[in-house]
């Protein structure tokens, strides 16, 4: 285990913090970021309506169902208890794999907007400004609940969007609702007992489970709100109690600082991106060469013999099994593959919705390129693989004489490239020693930061170090400010 002890009651912290926010104390900058996960989240699902056959059950059972009118069914119209509606809503947040993302994964839009958006059309009264502060509020919580995990979530079986949203969506509902410090705590540990949700939906290529994931989790946060608000007390400790979140689904492997370090000043929900392409995250870095590749060179599919791919851990499970991966038999398989959406890419020279139609998944010409992405998988992340040098020209546009620092162990004349200074250090086993991790995954940022000082002179160690500190406080800024000390003292030519 990696877990840090706590000195504090994070969870009510957290839970003061959701009740306490208001509108006019948040940043511009996290106001618009806001308002834009909104719209996004608004816009995906409307066309899920259209474009995701697997919604429909979801909201015919919603339909069949009844009971009090009080919230919409967006797109297909009717009201059903703001539960239900919150049910068929969020099952259409990831029909299209479009919605709001960030580097945990957590994919707060998705999880927060709908169940905010049915828990205020039972509340009379409830303001666009309340609405905004309570998808605020959720998407917070939320990314401090997921970023203090220190291991990739992947790597225990959990779907983090599933898993972790529950809370972001019952603080958001709880927002709406008007929940007092108690109230909102006893959401959030009924929300722990109702978390979940494993990889193993992706296992099953007739599955269409990984498209609806979301609407279990918003209705699980409306119903975690309202129980809550009618009285029901929970686990004091839903996160950092002995069998809470952190110990009893990722055995102990968080940083407790990350829930409550900044809260209030620094909001990790400005850091919530939209993605380029409507499919898993975890295939854009991939789409991006492709394209890239594909119009630079003027690439014809015909041509190609094969399309060999460099991944990590999570890049190999979107390439496994390949038979599977190269011919999806869902649209929401599709997204999830590599082989197929990197096939897409070449061959098409863009990525669109009408791609993963399907009609479009079952076109032979994209298949058959499909089938031609082969993968190499090496530990950690593709992104920092000191290999890189040997197939991209990592030099193009360096002026004469200028330096290149890479992050590898091997010395700089074990490095061959046509020009530039070569600088090296081992920037992934200083955070790996430092604990500088995303998601389990090393994280190099700080340290080449450090090694930026030593090799270019520019800047000084001390003001690395001092910045650092000011934008990380505590144990994560010192354990950052190491790294970067590290890594300057170990940079050599």
């Amino acid at each position: 285990m990696t877990s840090i002890k706590s000195n504090s009651d994070a969870e009510l912290m957290l839970a003061k913090f959701a009740r306490g926010i208001e509108y006019d104390v948040l940043p511009p900058n996290v106001v618009e970021l806001s308002k834009m996960v909104l719209l996004d989240t608004i816009g995906v699902m409307l066309a899920a309506t259209t474009l995701e056959k697997a919604v429909v059950p979801v909201v015919n059972l919603v339909k069949e169902a009844g009971g009090s009118a009080e919230s919409s069914i967006i797109g297909f119209g009717g009201k059903a208890p703001c539960w239900m509606a919150a049910f068929a809503n969020g099952s259409l947040s990831h029909a299209l794999d479009y919605s709001s993302s960030d580097d945990r994964g957590v994919a707060p839009g998705g999880v927060t907007v709908p169940s905010a958006l049915a828990m205020a059309e039972r509340i009379s009264g409830i303001n666009g400004k309340q609405l905004i502060t309570a998808i605020t509020a959720g998407n917070e919580v939320l990314m401090r609940i997921g970023g203090a995990i220190t291991h990739n979530p992947m790597d225990f079986g959990w779907v983090s969007p599933m898993l972790l949203g529950v809370f972001g969506s019952a603080v958001a509902a709880g927002k709406i609702a008007g929940l007092d410090n108690k109230q909102m705590a006893d959401a959030m540990g009924i929300a722990l007992h109702q978390a979940g949700g494993t990889w193993e939906m992706a296992e099953d290529p007739s599955s269409t489970f990984r498209a609806v994931r979301n609407s279990f989790v918003n209705k699980a946060g409306v119903l975690a709100a309202l129980m809550a608000q009618k009285g029901f007390s929970a686990a004091k400790n839903p996160l950092e109690g002995k069998n809470g979140l952190y110990h009893q689904y990722f055995q102990g492997n968080y940083d407790p600082s990350v829930l409550v370090n900044g809260l209030g000043s620094e909001f990790r929900c400005a850091n919530v991106s939209f993605k380029p392409y409507p499919s898993c995250r975890g295939t854009h870095t991939s789409i991006d060469a492709a394209l890239k590749l594909a119009k630079k060179y003027d690439i014809i599919p015909e041509e190609i013999e094969e399309i060999q791919l460099t991944v990590g851990p999570t890049g190999e499970k979107q390439c496994i099994p390949p038979e599977q991966r190269s011919q999806p038999q869902t649209s929401i398989e599709a997204k999830f593959s590599l082989p197929f959406t990197v096939a897409i890419a070449v061959a098409q020279r863009k990525v669109t919705l009408v791609d993963f139609t399907s009609s479009k998944i079952r076109n032979p010409m994209i298949i058959n390129l499909a089938q031609r992405v082969k993968y190499q998988a090496k530990q950690g992340s593709a992104g920092l693989d000191p290999g890189i040098v040997e197939f991209i020209d990592v030099t193009e546009g360096l002026i004469e004489n200028g330096k290149v620092i890479i992050n590898t162990s091997k010395k700089p004349d074990e490095i061959d490239l046509p020009l530039g200074h070569v600088y090296t250090y081992d920037g992934t086993g200083i955070a790996l020693k430092n604990g500088l991790l995303v998601g389990g995954l090393p994280v190099i940022n700080t340290t080449m930061l450090g090694a930026f000082a030593k090799a270019t002179e520019l800047v000084k160690l001390a003001t690395v170090q001092k910045v650092i500190c000011e934008k990380w406080s505590g144990k994560v800024g010192d354990r950052n400010a190491q790294g970067a000390k590290e890594a300057y003292d170990t940079c050599t030519d």
